[in-house]
């Protein structure tokens, strides 16, 4: 069986700064991107930027597709083992939430699990910030809120004042309501639209991995959301950067670059004496493949390692949630 790119075992001192390893797979006739995405529960978004130019309809039977399952953890006030606060880290720039374990009383603890998802579009932002699950709910019910009802009035579509649980419920089968009022984490009756920026600012996922949250988290745990389109980590002495496109497309250059050398400066404090090459980072950045690559330092430190290292990870298949 093979194991889920997504999860990770890690040591019981800490967090690790990446998970995963990216996967290849070749393309048959009647695959289109979208059924590559959900078959490997990645983002739609996360596959297009990994392979630049490709086509999401017609890929290209015999063409190998780069599935980018390999993620470097975002930077956030994330808990360490000892506090075993178990926390929830969305971030919006690449369109993934990340679960930390750090709860002793559950058999994740110490490992990292990572869903794409859906985020609100760029009329219907999600929010930023910090916030808390305040209930769970099953089979739930939509009240559909006055400025969605206008919305479909405008396209010649009147909506009912609650939409049953059930298979026309966009909201799908599982719900995690936040203390944000209004925004929840549910599932969808749409899963073809997961890894895209098309909700009302809601987080949406996949039917099986709400279900898998819903069963592994509970209410009061802490939610952070965050805009990081650039991640750097040491693994070792070595430097790792990835690279999404900006939330708000058509953001200025300068915002971007600022936003890519704070991330950088944050990265080099770690390593004093450490000196990058700024064009090679830069080329990252500008390609935004949303997948891991190795920065190449020009000065210190001495020892680099020139790859990701393996880590031991939980049996399981990675088309099918733990």
């Amino acid at each position: 069986m093979m194991t889920p790119a997504w999860l990770l075992a890690v040591a019981a001192v800490g967090f690790p700064p990446s998970i995963g390893q990216p996967i290849e797979r070749i393309v048959s006739a009647d695959d289109t991107i979208i059924d590559m995405a959900r078959r490997y529960r990645v983002g739609f978004t996360e596959i297009r930027q990994a392979n630049p130019g490709i086509d999401p309809w017609l890929p290209g039977a015999g063409r190998t597709v780069i599935l980018p399952a390999q993620h470097l953890l975002p930077r956030w006030m994330a808990p360490d083992l000892e506090s075993g606060e178990t926390r929830i880290l969305i971030n919006v720039a690449e369109m993934r939430l990340y679960v930390l374990f750090a709860d002793p009383a559950t058999p994740e603890r110490g490992r990292v699990v990572s869903f794409p998802i859906s985020i609100g579009r760029q009329d219907w932002r999600t929010p930023l910030g910090s916030t808390r699950i305040i209930s769970r709910i099953k089979n739930p019910t939509w009240t559909p809120p006055q400025s969605i009802r206008e919305e479909a009035l405008a396209r010649g579509e009147t909506l009912p004042d609650v939409v049953p649980a059930g298979p026309d419920n966009p909201l799908g089968q599982h719900a995690l309501r936040l203390a944000l009022p209004g925004y929840l984490i549910h599932g969808t009756n749409r899963p073809a639209g997961i890894g895209m920026q098309v909700t009302h600012g809601c987080i949406r996922m996949y039917p099986a991995d709400i279900a898998w949250l819903y069963d592994n988290v509970t209410v009061d745990t802490r939610v952070d959301l965050v805009n990081q389109p650039f991640k750097f980590r040491w693994v070792e002495d070595a430097l790792w950067m990835e690279a999404h496109a900006a939330w708000v497309p058509g953001s200025p250059d300068q915002q971007s670059l600022e936003t890519l050398d704070a991330a950088l400066a944050v990265a080099l404090a770690e390593r004093p004496g450490a000196v990058v090459d700024l064009d090679r980072v830069r080329e990252i950045a500008a390609s935004a493949l949303g997948m891991p690559e190795p920065v190449p330092l020009l000065a210190r430190p001495e020892r680099l390692t020139p790859e990701l290292p393996e880590a031991e990870q939980r049996p399981g298949s990675g088309e099918n949630p733990p």
